[in-house]
């Protein structure tokens, strides 16, 4: 009888140590897999973190270039005003002239 429950606790001690095992293995390559896939996430986190970088540099290069132009939008607006002003007041002068002429 002892040498059956012996035999009896052996065969069930291996099999959990085979369950456990198995169990372990399992675990083991979930974990390598996420490992995986986190170091995968960590490469598309950088690249993504870069092209921000990138876009935000663009876009205070845009940001700039369209202040500028806006600047030099006001200037030219203006420009034209004061030529526009210019050319009323001679084309008065030349109807001036006309009428005193005639």
């Amino acid at each position: 009888m002892s040498h059956e429950y012996t035999h009896l606790l052996t065969t069930q001690l291996d099999s959990q140590r085979i369950y456990y095992n198995d169990l372990l293995d399992e675990t083991t390559a979930q974990l390598s897999a996420m490992t995986k896939q986190v170091t995968g996430l960590y490469s598309e986190s950088h690249t993504f973190q870069l092209e921000n970088n990138s876009l935000v540099r663009q876009n205070n290069e845009t940001e700039a270039t369209r202040s500028k132009l806006h600047d030099e939008n006001i200037t030219l607006a203006r420009r034209l005003d004061t030529y526009k002003e210019h050319y009323g007041k001679y084309k008065q002068e030349l109807i001036a002239e006309k009428q005193v002429k005639h």
